[in-house]
């Protein structure tokens, strides 16, 4: 009983910690983003090619950790 307390409090610690780095990484990444998209449009890319750019990097990587996820599942 108390070992499953321990498994559940230490589940709960590595969520919310998770969670705080993954926020802390996305502002960081969308700071950088801003200016990679000012220079873009500055030499003339419209925004419509800068978002579908945007969105297919987002579903690779999304697919990526996936596939990563299944993989690492399937092996355990």
């Amino acid at each position: 009983m108390v070992i499953d307390r321990f498994h559940t409090a230490i589940a709960t610690v590595t969520v919310i910690g998770s969670t705080a780095f993954l926020l802390a990484l996305m502002v960081i990444r969308a700071e950088e983003r801003k200016e990679t998209v000012g220079v873009l449009r500055l030499i003339g890319i419209s925004r419509r090619t800068i978002m579908t750019e945007v969105v297919v990097e987002g579903l690779l990587v999304a697919i990526a950790g996936a596939a990563f996820g299944v993989l690492v599942a399937a092996g355990a």
